[in-house]
């Protein structure tokens, strides 16, 4: 399959340079995991099902985070229960370190971070949770991918994914590391042939929904969207920043919690919840 013609997209600067000045701070880098969580629906739909996992999970578990960026997922399980073991793997170098430094300084002493390739990493009944959120369209063989997660999973593990639609709007971004950039190699899923990959894995999926429907799309459009058009224009803007979200953010919420409500049958996203049997 031929990879897609995403080298980097107009909006890509603004959110590295963004994430250069959160990774200074501790402060920051916290503040912006909070907000991140009210701010991006993806996130709404990933803590509510990582909280019906967790009503029938034993305390103490291993949890497997492929790709885990700037460790949004890890902040959001070790603040859960810190008996949680929680595995981090990321293809940037400077991600892990940072994410390592960074969860160090606040005391999440479950959590660690390396620098691997997802897509080659196997470690037998290993984990009862596996999270891959907005990597799996970077796969050129995302059913070995899955075959792996599966095979990495004990009996009964759960893999929850997260990936953009074919029919998504959204900025697709390379993800780069020191040696190397990892472009996505498709668009996004259709709902019905991503359930299909599942189930042939192995998996049998417990729940499946699109996500960003008209109303989380026009959430995204005013809180995130927006702010980076604005930063493409002056990274002085950033100043105002906070004051325009004051305003907006409320409606954004809203949008959100609408947008969880309502059942769609179309979106810029797909979650999905499976189990292996």
């Amino acid at each position: 399959m031929p990879l897609l013609n995403i080298i980097k997209t107009e909006n890509e600067e603004e959110k590295v340079w963004l994430g250069q000045q959160i990774g200074r701070s501790t402060f920051l880098r916290k503040g912006f995991h909070l907000l991140s969580n009210f701010l991006i629906l993806r996130s709404w739909y990933i803590r509510k099902a990582i909280k019906d996992w967790a009503k029938n999970a034993p305390s103490d578990v291993n949890i497997l985070d492929l790709g885990s960026g700037f460790g949004q997922c890890a902040f959001y399980l070790s603040s859960l229960n810190p008996k949680w073991n929680i595995f981090s793997l990321d293809i940037n170098r400077d991600k892990v370190c940072q994410c390592n430094s960074f969860f160090n300084e606040i005391g999440r002493q479950n959590v660690v971070f390396r620098t691997a390739d997802i897509q080659d990493y196997v470690q037998e009944e290993a984990y009862n949770l596996a999270l891959s959120i907005d990597v799996l369209h970077y796969i050129e063989d995302d059913r070995a991918l899955l075959d792996n997660v599966y095979r990495s999973l004990k009996p009964n593990g759960t893999i929850l994914i997260s990936v953009p639609t074919c029919y998504s709007e959204f900025d697709l971004f390379p993800i780069r590391s020191q040696k190397s950039t990892l472009t996505p190699v498709r668009r996004g899923y259709k709902k019905l042939k991503l359930l299909k990959k599942v189930k042939d894995a192995g998996f049998k999926v417990e729940y499946s929904s699109f996500t960003y429907g008209k109303a989380g799309k026009l959430a995204y459009n005013l809180s995130i969207l927006f702010p980076l058009k604005v930063l493409q224009l002056s990274k002085i803007f950033a100043i105002i920043l906070p004051f325009y979200l004051i305003i907006f953010l409320p409606i954004s919420l809203l949008l959100n919690v609408f947008d969880m409500l309502i059942k769609k049958t179309r979106g810029e996203g797909i979650i999905i919840k499976a189990v292996k049997v």
